[in-house]
């Protein structure tokens, strides 16, 4: 089919070239969502209306958006939203973005609270560095009768998780609280949670430099990098999570690349029954544990 100038398709095109030059990884893609951004349209909307001419309005806009990607902004800072689990959540500058391999640690819990709770029984999770909040409140978005609290140090994941908690109307069931989880946590929470999360922080500081231009210049390090040796937080987890769990609680937690073997060492000083799950590249992603013992 012939493309009209300044249609859909000729954009299309043209902005994947753009971003090819460039050497952006998946061109297409990106191109494709910064052009949904700019019509305010859906990717199926995109393929039905190929040969629909742009104004002028929407191709500056366009070509905004390109420029933006082209100099290494992330492209789900510059849409507004990253896919997680089907669905959209709202993410910005300042917060970390969702990987896809994260969606294993919410599987293993699903299976966990089906396998252990079934799905009647009420469920008490707690999601430590919960950035924009796509662990946690998937899961209770998933588990009707699942409550979550939600911890997080930077301001600005805070307000994007309580965004997000709005946007899929499950706001009733969460507390978010802003506060660094290195801290002591209240005493009112003894023995409270079936289920912790853990995704911290887990780059080594000295591997932060060799990270992609996009992540490393365009995410905060503070939700990259421990500034340590990318094992802090679970070291401090073993010492604190296990009070704020129920006797048969359990903590699940992503790791890094090759990194399973320390983490797993660090937790057998809290935890027993340490099982590691690899994800779909064969990575051991996920550790899972029961409480050992709770410290008074």
């Amino acid at each position: 089919m012939q493309l009209s100038a300044n249609s859909i398709g000729a954009a299309l095109l043209a902005g994947e070239q753009r971003l090819r030059n460039a050497h952006i990884i998946r061109p297409r893609r990106h191109t494709e969502l910064l052009l949904e951004a700019a019509l305010d349209l859906d990717r199926t909307q995109l393929y039905l209306h190929t040969n629909e001419r742009i104004n002028m309005r929407q191709m500056e806009h366009f070509q905004s958006l390109l420029t933006r990607r082209e100099a290494g902004e992330p492209v789900q800072y510059i849409v507004g939203w990253a896919p997680f689990y089907g669905r959209k959540f709202h993410i910005g500058k300042g917060v970390f973005i969702p990987r896809f391999e994260t969606e294993l640690l919410v599987e293993r819990l699903l299976e966990n609270i089906f396998m252990d709770k079934g799905a009647k029984q009420p469920v008490e999770i707690l999601d430590l560095c919960c950035g924009s909040g796509v662990i946690g409140l998937t899961a209770i978005a998933e588990i009707a009768n699942a409550s979550v609290t939600l911890i997080d140090i930077s301001e600005a994941a805070i307000e994007y998780c309580s965004l997000n908690a709005e946007t899929l109307r499950i706001n009733d069931r969460t507390t978010i609280i802003n506060r660094d989880v290195l801290d002591e946590f209240p005493k009112s929470w003894q023995g409270k949670f079936h289920y912790v999360l853990l995704n911290p922080p887990y780059i080594p500081l000295a591997d932060v430099d060799d990270l992609p231009i996009d992540v490393r210049e365009g995410e905060p390090h503070k939700a990259l990098t421990d500034f340590d040796d990318g094992l802090r937080f679970y070291r401090r987890g073993v010492q604190n999570i296990p009070q704020v769990m129920t006797t048969d609680g359990a903590l699940l937690v992503e790791c890094g690349d090759n990194a399973a073997g320390k983490v797993r060492e660090i937790l057998s000083e809290g935890f027993s029954n340490l099982i590691t799950t690899k994800d779909l590249e064969g990575i051991e992603r996920v550790v899972e544990g029961t409480r050992k013992y709770c410290t008074e």
